[in-house]
């Protein structure tokens, strides 16, 4: 399994309206199964629209992570 760090639907929630806002209300989540390193959860939020979070784990190195956070956003543009 996928998930290493397990979250709880409320507390995600109140991070979310903290840090994010403008994407309005976490209905539900659920835990991505599939991979083999972080943790990742489809956010299914009030409008109908589905995001994908990532927690990266410990064992990625932080200068890695410009290299991913730059990925995503080259990916999410596509």
């Amino acid at each position: 399994m996928a998930v290493y760090t397990h979250l709880s639907l409320e507390p995600t929630r109140v991070w979310l309206a903290a840090h994010y806002p403008a994407l309005g209300p976490l209905e539900r989540m659920e835990g991505i199964r599939e991979g083999v390193e972080n943790s990742n959860y489809h956010l299914h939020l009030a409008d109908g629209t589905r995001w994908i979070l990532t927690l990266y784990e410990r064992r990625v190195r932080l200068e890695s992570l410009d290299y991913y956070l730059g990925l995503m956003a080259h990916l999410h543009q596509r």
